[in-house]
């Protein structure tokens, strides 16, 4: 490094190196390679930092974490996550995956209780069905006992010996 820089190839500054001409890039196929890697994880963290920024302006709230594709980068690239984040970055990100853990467990409670409401729904369908049909054969049976009754109360009225026998 320190001939790169001797040579006129390199600047140093503030611990980083930089290409003094765009040319190099062209000629170094594994530089280029590097840097457009280091140049998508450089990106990477700069959304992460505005984020986290904007969320600790929010007081931490709910509605600023993570979510859609940049909670999925995160969660695709975990060596990301422990090479380049500072402390509160890592907290953020930690906040979102448990707010998401959340939010998976409410959907999944919610498909629950509804499963359990159509359920409910059918079985006290059946007992009120149940209910109402026990409701009309009593019902029938007090009917046909009424009929009866009638009947032999009107056989013990009349005054033919022949027709009380019937």
């Amino acid at each position: 490094v320190l001939r790169l820089v001797a040579a006129g190839v390199l600047r140093e500054q503030d611990r980083t190196l930089a290409l003094l001409h765009e040319g190099l890039l062209e000629g170094w196929r594994r530089l280029r390679t590097l840097r457009d890697a280091h140049l998508v994880r450089l990106a990477f963290i700069e959304r992460l930092r505005e984020t986290t920024q904007a969320w600790e302006k929010s007081a931490k709230g709910d509605e600023l974490l993570l979510r859609g594709a940049l909670l999925t980068d995160v969660v695709a690239r975990p060596d990301w996550m422990v090479h380049g984040l500072v402390p509160r970055e890592r907290e953020l990100v930690i906040e979102s995956l448990r707010a998401k853990k959340r939010r998976r467990v409410m959907r999944v409670a919610g498909v629950l209780a509804a499963a359990l409401a159509i359920v409910l729904l059918f079985v006290g369908k059946g007992a009120v069905d149940r209910q109402r049909d026990e409701a009309r054969r009593a019902q029938e049976a007090a009917v046909e006992q009424a009929r009866l009754f009638e009947l032999v109360a009107h056989a013990r009225r009349t005054d033919d010996p022949f027709r009380r026998v019937a």
